[in-house]
């Protein structure tokens, strides 16, 4: 009876601490799933797609609770952070980690992190309003023209006519950021921000930019960048 009753007492507590921040399995095919791919195909569908329309029908079921089993509609998720992988057309594990509004559209902070053969491709950090993007975060891998292998760390407001604000570091990629978890058993905490991403590299310049950006280049005739 010991035994049974700190079961009992284990699932109610973990009940009770995933109660605002649910980890839910979505299928793959289902409207949620869909609008998270159809937001994150690429970069240019995050701006492109920003307050254009809501994640999907709130009566529909979204997914269930991966300690429960319990079914959800959207509206019962709304307002909670909700985890999706997926693979992309480039062969890419994707992971999301975000949540959208009453009314269906993405608010708050929404994260995707993308790996390719187990290394770190970008890091997606981006804050929304009712749906509209209103600044990111971004992190990805690159190599400049001169050879040097670096990683790109961008933060940036959105501004009216696909313009963004903000300043962009490269900082000496010194290796790879390996994926520390099994697909299998994914969990919020493995979807990480820019700040934490940052906490894990040797931070040495190698290039810094402050000024403005649109269709992903640098653009800005204005002498103080």
């Amino acid at each position: 009876n010991n035994i049974s009753e700190d079961f009992e007492s284990f699932k109610n507590e973990v009940k009770s601490q995933i109660s605002n921040n649910i980890t839910i399995t979505i299928d793959q095919h289902s409207p949620l799933a869909n609008s998270i791919k159809r937001t994150y195909i690429s970069d240019k569908t995050v701006y492109l797609s920003s307050g254009n329309y809501a994640v999907m029908d709130l009566k529909q079921i979204a997914g269930s609770d991966i300690y429960t089993g319990k079914s959800y509609t959207a509206e019962e998720l709304n307002n909670k952070t909700i985890n999706f992988e997926y693979y992309n057309e480039n062969g890419e594990d994707v992971f999301f980690k975000g949540q959208y509004d009453e009314n269906g559209y993405w608010y708050g902070n929404c994260i995707i992190n993308r790996y390719k053969d187990e290394k770190l491709t970008m890091i997606m950090d981006a804050v929304y309003d009712s749906g509209e993007l209103i600044s990111y975060k971004q992190v990805f891998p690159y190599t400049t023209t001169f050879g040097n292998d670096v990683w790109v760390v961008s933060n940036r407001e959105v501004l009216e006519n696909d313009v963004r604000s903000g300043e962009t570091f490269m900082y000496f990629r010194k290796g790879d950021y390996i994926k520390s978890f099994d697909n299998e058993s994914v969990e919020n905490i493995n979807i990480i921000n820019t700040e934490e991403f940052l906490l894990s590299i040797d931070r040495q310049i190698e290039g810094y930019y402050n000024g403005y950006t649109s269709e992903g280049k640098f653009n800005d005739d204005s002498k103080d960048a």
